[in-house]
Formats: structure tokens, sequence, C-alpha cells
């Protein structure tokens, strides 16, 4: 079984630019467009350096202010779960007894808020280069630099206004020789999705984070993660 610690970093990894907090201005601008209110999609990453290839999915939904991503940690292939809610986040594993939660003092916006802002942060500086079609959606192709230079991105971004995020990065190191591709696939928009998908089942017990470092937080049975 994997530590709590190892599952928090590995999730936090894959999942930064999904579910870091938008700028104030980017999530004023993305209130304004009426995005999808509900959907899943997977988020494929794929890394490859000569003789070697690592690759992981993370299968994504969303629903109002909550989101669920589903993973593996790839060193034990253990399925993940990460659910955030309008107060708290909660990582376990489907096959164990017990959650951590881990308390959201501040507000977030919803998912796709957040990829907007994304987004727009990582075309700054960007050349716009072509276009193209992905996974059903037409898109505008950027190429962009980073790592001194070292590392050529090029981004597609859908052109649909409902859904104007990036949905295929190939990033190219060529002082590393490795090539980083993140896709979305599968894409479903505002479909029907359960309540209970957003919560954690009564059979789990539910142990606050430490706060200060030391010791165990409280337990408390199963459903503390309510869907909003």
């Amino acid at each position: 079984m994997i530590s709590k610690l190892k599952m928090r970093s590995y999730l936090a990894a894959l999942t930064v630019a999904l579910l870091l907090p938008a700028s104030s201005a980017a999530v004023h601008a993305a209130k304004t467009i009426g995005f999808p209110t509900s959907g899943q999609f997977d988020q494929v990453r794929t890394i490859s350096v000569p003789r070697l290839s690592f690759r992981d999915v993370q299968s994504i939904s969303f629903k109002g202010s909550s989101i669920r991503v589903d993973t593996a940690d790839p060193s034990s292939y253990v399925p993940v779960t990460q659910i955030e809610t309008p107060d708290a986040m909660y990582i376990y594993t489907p096959a164990a007894e017990e959650a951590e939660k881990i308390p959201i003092t501040e507000k977030q916006p919803p998912l796709l808020e957040r990829m907007n802002a994304d987004t727009k942060s990582n075309l700054q500086g960007a050349t716009k280069t072509g276009s193209g079609v992905f996974e059903g959606y037409n898109c505008d192709i950027y190429q962009t630099t980073a790592n001194h230079g070292d590392e050529v991105v090029e981004i597609w971004v859908s052109k649909d206004p409902k859904f104007p995020f990036k949905l295929k990065t190939i990033a190219t190191d060529k002082s590393l020789n490795k090539v980083t591709t993140i896709i979305l696939q599968n894409i479903s928009l505002n479909v029907p999705l359960d309540d209970n998908l957003f919560e954690i089942p009564d059979n789990v017990k539910i142990v606050s984070a430490p706060t200060n470092g030391q010791g165990q937080g409280e337990a408390q049975n199963g459903s503390g993660a309510k869907s909003q």
C-alpha cells in the first residue's frame, strides 16, 4: 500500500495544471463565457526518452465545484482517487478503508475556469503556427519555448468557446532528449453525473490531515465529501 504522503505528492504532480487556483482576472473572464457545468475526460501523459517510455492516465470528472480524479501510482499500479469539494480535498485508495482529508481554506473556482486560466498563461509569448483538428475539435496550434530555450513546446488549443483549452501539448527537451506529450481525450460535456461520484463511500474512514506536522487528525466515518 502506498503512503498518504506519496499519494499526495504523486497526485499533486499530475494535476497541478488542472487544479491550481486561477488568477481572479482569468476567472472573471471565464465566468462570462458559460462553460459546461459537468463532464468527464481523460488526461494522458506520455514521457519518452531513448529506449524508455512512461505513460499514465487520469480519468477526470467534474460537476459544479466538485472534482474527481482517478489514476494509478505507476510504481505500484495501485488505483488512487482524489476528490475535491468546496471545503476539502480527499485522497484515498479505493481498496483501502481510510482516506485523508485536507481542508481547503480559500474558495476555489470550478475546474474549467482553472483550465482556462492555465491555457491563457501558457500562450503568453507563444506564436501561432497553424491549425488542425484533434478529438473532433478545430484547434489553433502554437509554439513557444521553455527552460531557457532548451525546450520547444507545441500547444493545440480548441477554438470551441465552450471548451477553449489545451487539448494537446508536446514538449521536446533538446538537452535531455526527452519528449513529453499531454492530451485530453474521451471528452463528454454537460453529462448527468451522480452526486455520489464525488463522495467518500460510507465504509471508508476519513482522517483529517495533521495541521502542525505532528500526529494524526480527527477521524470520522465516510460520506464526509459532499458534492456541490
